[in-house]
């Protein structure tokens, strides 16, 4: 994959929404995991990805076709900076989110994306269900205590849990 170094117009997350249907972004990778089918055979149903512009503002992104699952694995790496065109805005009320398809355009770019990119939020305003786009939220806190390791079964499995209280300064 070819690394792109010219400077174009390009949107930043901030301003993705519903409203139109053709977006370019250049964003950093902090993040990317697979998700894995709950039954068996337990095959990977969906990539999910994490991505950050140059203002440090962060949208999460997903690909779940089945056929293209693999070029997403492959070719894009945490930490990269990438270009991507042509992807479908999910409304999910707040926040939108990104869901790559079989026509998405992406490339790698040499735009100075930070490393890194934090959203704070005090513990109780994600207690009380306050924090803005909560699914992407960062803590600074202590362990405060911690329940024992107990066995939670759903339909098709048994997976481990623990209870954790954390503290922060407030």
């Amino acid at each position: 994959m070819s690394k792109q170094v010219v400077n174009f117009p390009h949107d930043l997350i901030k301003d993705i929404d519903c409203s139109k249907e053709t977006w370019c972004i250049i964003v950093r990778m902090l993040r990317k995991w697979t998700v894995a089918k709950k039954s068996p055979p337990f095959d990977v149903w969906k990539v999910s990805m994490i991505l950050s512009d140059e203002k440090g503002d962060r949208i999460k992104a997903s690909v779940a076709r089945k056929g293209h699952i693999q070029r997403y694995v492959k070719d894009l790496v945490d930490g990269g900076v990438y270009q991507f065109k042509n992807f479908e805005i999910v409304d999910n009320d707040d926040p939108c989110k990104i869901m790559f398809h079989a026509m998405i355009f992406f490339q790698e770019h040499d735009s100075p994306i930070p490393l890194y990119a934090f959203n704070f939020v005090p513990i109780k305003d994600i207690a009380n269900n306050n924090a803005k786009n909560n699914e992407l939220v960062d803590i600074i806190g202590f362990l405060q205590a911690f329940g024992n390791l107990v066995d939670h079964k759903n339909e098709s499995r048994t997976t481990k849990k623990l209870a954790l209280t954390i503290a922060d300064q407030k």
